[in-house]
């Protein structure tokens, strides 16, 4: 679907419900995710506990991250008005994009 951002169905089925079928199967491994990144526990992730998690492969394979993607990321919720780290909804709100 990354691909093709213009199709609208595949094998029959809505790219709209092929969406959200992936997000709900992957909300789960992305919360595991989240998890794993806030270190300290204060229910978000800081930027410095996102390049911190680029030492766990799991990690940084399951979400992509490289330092430009991390730097990158932060740039896009500065901008956006999100000031601090991501909380557990802006997280999953960017990662299910």
């Amino acid at each position: 679907m990354e691909l093709l951002p213009d199709l609208r169905k595949l094998d029959g089925i809505s790219c709209v419900e092929w969406r959200t079928k992936l997000n709900e199967g992957n909300e789960s491994q992305l919360r595991e995710i989240f998890d794993k990144m806030d270190v300290d526990g204060s229910g978000d992730v800081t930027i410095e506990e996102m390049k911190g998690a680029l030492g766990d492969e799991e990690i940084a394979a399951y979400c992509k991250l490289t330092p430009s993607k991390v730097d990158s990321i932060f740039e896009n919720i500065t901008a956006e008005g999100i000031t601090g780290g991501l909380t557990w909804d802006e997280f999953k709100k960017f990662f299910t994009r």
